[in-house]
């Protein structure tokens, strides 16, 4: 099997390479703020935010991941993303806007919904729900995790 650029470029934990790439592919010069005709393949999309999640870049994944969210609202991956982007947002900003926060805790909650097998989502509701000081909600969303995933 081929590998393909990106791949090599995660491979090496090069995330800046990865993103180049991916910006790219999707052609794009700022993600922040999209062309009113962007449309792109919501897999690349999803790749992309992975990439800017791990090179700790979360404000270049929302624009995107809003995007691909309004033109597929069953994906959970995406809310997954989304949520991750906005809690890694609040994380950077050492907690000085709790906007961010509470877009996360909306995701996840939808997330929830839309797939409750979803362990990831029930895992990051529970860390967004300490983030907001709900402790109770958090330490239930992390038995409803660990009732899905009892060996992780």
């Amino acid at each position: 099997m081929v590998e393909k650029p990106h791949q090599a470029y995660e491979a090496a934990k090069d995330y800046n390479a990865a993103i180049k790439y991916w910006l790219k592919v999707l052609a794009l010069d700022n993600p922040q703020q999209l062309p009113s005709d962007f449309h792109a393949n919501n897999n690349d999309i999803k790749a992309f935010a992975v990439c800017v999640l791990k090179a700790q870049r979360p404000d270049d994944a929302v624009v995107p991941l809003q995007a691909a969210l309004a033109s597929d609202s069953q994906d959970p991956q995406l809310y997954y993303l989304l949520g991750k982007a906005y809690l890694d947002q609040y994380v950077k900003q050492n907690t000085l806007n709790s906007h961010s926060l509470e877009d996360a805790l909306h995701i996840f909650l939808e997330l929830t919904q839309l797939a409750p097998q979803y362990q990831e989502g029930w895992q990051e509701l529970a860390r967004t729900f300490s983030y907001l000081g709900k402790e109770i909600e958090s330490l239930e969303a992390a038995k409803k995790a660990l009732g899905l995933s009892p060996t992780d």
